[in-house]
C-alpha cells in the first residue's frame, strides 16, 4: 500500500517530515560529561533555546550559537510592529485626502521601521 502522499500527490505532512528528518540522524554517539560540563551545556542550550541534541550539531556544523533574546526585546519589538501597524492604518484613512500631517505621519512610519532595524542590529551585534 503507498503512502497518503503518493496516493493523492500530496507533499509530506509536518509529522511526516519531521519523521524523515529523524530517519536521516539514525547514528548514536554516547559522550560523558562531568556533572559541571553538563551543567555548562544545559544552561548554554537552555539560553539559546536549543535542545541539548540540536546545540551539540549546531556547534559541530559551525553554526554561530547566540543566546536568544531577553523576552522584553521580543516584547518591544511587538510594540513597535504593532505602533507601525497603526501609524500605516492612519496613513490608509489619510489616503487622497489633502492633509498637511501625512509628511509627518510617513517621517513616524520611517523612523518606527528604523529602530526596528537598529535593534535587530544591536542584538546582532552584542552577540546575543
Amino acid at each position: 500500500m503507498q503512502s497518503r502522499h503518493h496516493q493523492r500527490g500530496l507533499l509530506f505532512s509536518y509529522a511526516e517530515q519531521e519523521d524523515t528528518i529523524t530517519r536521516k540522524r539514525n547514528c548514536r554517539l554516547e559522550v560523558c560529561f562531568t556533572k559541571d560540563e553538563l551543567e555548562a551545556l544545559t544552561k548554554k542550550a537552555r539560553k539559546a533555546r536549543l535542545s541539548k541534541g540540536a546545540f551539540v550539531r549546531s556547534a559541530v556544523n559551525s553554526v554561530q550559537i547566540r543566546e536568544a533574546p531577553a523576552v522584553e526585546f521580543y516584547e518591544l519589538m511587538r510594540a513597535l510592529k504593532a505602533n507601525g501597524s497603526s501609524i500605516e492604518q492612519l496613513l490608509k484613512r489619510l489616503d487622497g485626502k489633502r492633509s498637511c500631517l501625512v509628511p509627518e505621519i510617513e517621517a513616524a512610519l520611517e523612523h518606527n521601521r528604523k529602530t526596528e532595524e537598529r535593534l535587530w542590529a544591536a542584538y546582532q551585534m552584542d552577540g546575543g
